[in-house]
């Protein structure tokens, strides 16, 4: 099979998890991955792919049908440019979460030594992507799960970003680990347990439940966590950026003034739902 045939076949396959348009979006991952150029004028010499690689298109297809995540499969993802190793014990970052940095490095002067610090870091591709763009801060990262603190720091190596990892509770943080702040940062745990309805397998079998869901009697346990340490950590002026449930942006906006926050902003992400929320400490 040429490269045309072989995304037809890929799409096909797929058609039992994936939409036609999500098919293909996996077809060129899987060809991509497989170092083929697929521009339109290289589509159209049509190479044609061996043996040994159509052997390795049917394994990961068969993969896929067993609703595997296709950046599970290959390791990495692309977040920010940048590509990100991944695994079972860290989300896979989302176009969403892009938003949250790009709004954070908006509203951020270059020119300062800031400490900034990304509770929950998962993959690290949130402090990954801030340490690239902001030469002069430093950048703290924690997260309760030593798994995914080791993929983080893989990630932090293959862009020598020099961060510093923290593992921690956030629920019960160890305060003295930590320095002050100028810049708080965290996509927590959000979705409600009784959302898993409604997931898509690949996210439910595969991604862990741990960065995932929250009891439903307390939806927002890891956001008033992480403001109360805000409250002992975040520097005076500084800024506190979150991903939310959609579900809960005025409760977020009445917890942060509550608790001594000002210029507090709820913004839309590219669905047009409530998913980001920023505030700075008087």
């Amino acid at each position: 099979m040429n490269l045309t045939e072989s995304i037809r076949y890929i799409i096909k396959k797929l058609k039992p998890v994936y939409s036609e348009q999500e098919g293909r979006s996996v077809a060129r991952l899987m060809l991509e991955h497989l170092e083929y150029d697929l521009s339109p004028v290289a589509m159209l010499e049509n190479p044609f792919l061996s043996e040994k690689q159509l052997l390795q298109l049917e394994l990961w297809i068969r993969e896929l049908l067993k609703n595997k995540p296709i950046q599970y499969i290959l390791g990495y993802t692309w977040f920010m440019d940048k590509k990100i190793y991944v695994n079972e014990h860290c989300l896979i970052p989302r176009q969403e979460t892009e938003e949250l940095v790009i709004e954070i490095l908006k509203e951020t002067d270059r020119t300062l030594k800031l400490n900034i610090l990304d509770i929950g870091t998962g993959s690290g591709c949130i402090a990954v992507s801030l340490a690239g763009e902001l030469k002069l801060a430093r950048v703290y990262a924690s997260d309760i799960s030593s798994e995914a603190i080791n993929m983080a720091e893989r990630n932090s190596v293959l862009y020598k970003s020099n961060i510093r990892f923290i593992p921690d509770n956030i629920l019960s943080p160890d305060v003295s680990k930590y320095p002050s702040f100028d810049v708080i940062v965290s996509n927590p745990p959000y979705v409600r347990m009784q959302e898993k309805e409604q997931m898509l397998p690949h996210v439910l079998n595969y991604e862990p439940s741990i960065a995932l869901f929250v009891p439903n009697d307390d939806p927002l346990v890891f956001y008033k966590a992480i403001i109360t340490f805000s409250n002992n950590k975040l520097n005076k002026k500084g800024r506190l950026y979150f991903e939310i449930n959609e579900m809960f942006g005025e409760e977020m906006k009445v917890i942060l003034l509550q608790n001594g926050f000002d210029n507090i902003c709820l913004l839309q992400d590219i669905h047009g739902k409530n998913r980001i929320i920023k505030a700075q400490k008087k």
